[in-house]
């Protein structure tokens, strides 16, 4: 028990300094600021942030990392959610997902030593080509595997040294990471809604690939990293729309209407004690996938995609509902609430829309109901 305690105590410091840390050196004016300057990510800052712990939490000790109450996941989503709740930028998700598949049981030997060390030190930026956007074939070269083909829409695209990729050869599929300042390697910067989230289109041809993995070990380091990239997805948006409820919840007592503030009203109480629930509900449901992907449930899949559909869309719904609670307020670029829902527009669009995970539990409870 006391050590349980003692870990709990240490997650609770970890936080504590995370959320510090964000105020004084990622606020929303200093985000303003990497807009202006068309700045994705700032690499001396990004080091920093490394040094916090943030990219190793996924990692065990044994290659660095470890986590701070030996669940993992659930410690990077309380981290997660502070960074959606004050809109940090930078490739925190995207990178400890594809940590989290380069230290998957299935990867093959070696990656580790190669890799690990230089990502958690922000000595590199890796990212993930997803893969209905990607269209790549792998065959046996020289030095290696020899790539051709395109990666779409991959996040921080532009600003990553190593792009994990699903690829096919003749006779089976892989998992390659891409060097993207080798030669055959082009990356074409695009718009993106949120500045702070930027892409990129890659093309490969003739590219050199280092394996992951290949045949049937790739579908479950695949479904893995996409498991943990939804998951903090949730996480950072359910962060965003709390922060937003309160921005409106505080303007209500602090605007006045009559002599009376705002938040008096009765049909306004009701109308942020919906909100609240929803956020509460929202919280809950990426809370409890989480757990799911913490301990593989077998569920963890179903659980997943049930939160992505359900914060997808309630967090856009709390959002909006927001702006119009606040007024002509909203809508001037000094006030903050556009960046939270740039950023929510922007979740809601990658790694499975709402439409398409709510498809994938139909799909799945289906499948169980035909196997009983």
């Amino acid at each position: 028990m006391a050590s349980a305690t003692a870990r709990s105590t240490e997650l609770r410091m970890f936080l504590d300094t995370t959320r510090k840390f964000a105020e004084a050196q990622a606020s929303t004016t200093q985000l303003r600021t990497w807009w202006r300057e068309g700045q994705g990510l700032d690499r001396p800052w990004w080091r920093q942030v490394t040094e916090l712990g943030w990219t190793s939490l996924l990692v065990p000790e044994e290659h660095g990392g470890g986590s701070l109450t030996g669940e993992a996941l659930l410690d990077l989503f309380a981290l997660t959610e502070i960074l959606g709740e004050l809109a940090v930028p930078g490739p925190t998700n995207v990178l400890n997902s594809v940590l989290a598949a380069l230290v998957h049981p299935k990867a093959q030997p070696g990656v580790d030593v190669r890799w690990l060390s230089e990502l958690m030190a922000g000595e590199r930026v890796a990212t993930w080509a997803h893969p209905p956007a990607t269209s790549l074939s792998a065959q046996p070269g020289r030095d290696g595997l020899l790539l051709n083909g395109t990666a779409l829409a991959v996040e921080f695209g532009a600003h990553a040294d190593l792009v994990l990729v699903r690829a096919a050869t003749q006779e089976r599929p892989v998992l390659v990471l891409i060097d993207t300042h080798a030669p055959g390697v082009t990356v074409r910067p695009t718009q993106s809604i949120d500045p702070a989230r930027p892409f990129a289109d890659l093309a490969v041809n003739d590219g050199r690939g280092t394996l992951v993995a290949q045949g049937p070990d790739v579908e479950p380091i695949v479904a893995r990293l996409q498991q943990v990239l939804n998951v903090l997805q949730v996480a950072e948006t359910v962060g965003g729309s709390g922060r937003v409820l309160d921005l409106a919840t505080q303007w209500a007592f602090e605007r006045y209407s009559f002599g009376r503030p705002l938040a008096s009203y009765q049909a306004l109480k009701h109308r942020y004690a919906d909100l609240a629930t929803h956020q509460h509900a929202a919280r809950a449901i990426a809370l409890r996938a989480a757990r799911a992907v913490q301990d593989t449930e077998a569920d963890a899949a179903l659980l997943v995609s049930a939160a992505k559909s359900y914060v997808g869309e309630v967090s856009l719904e709390i959002m909006q509902d927001c702006a119009q609670l606040l007024g002509g307020l909203s809508q001037t670029m000094e006030h903050d609430l556009h960046l939270y829902l740039r950023r929510a527009m922007l979740a809601r669009q990658t790694y499975g829309t709402p439409y398409e995970h709510r498809q994938v539990v139909a799909s799945l409870l289906l499948d169980r109901e035909a196997a009983a």
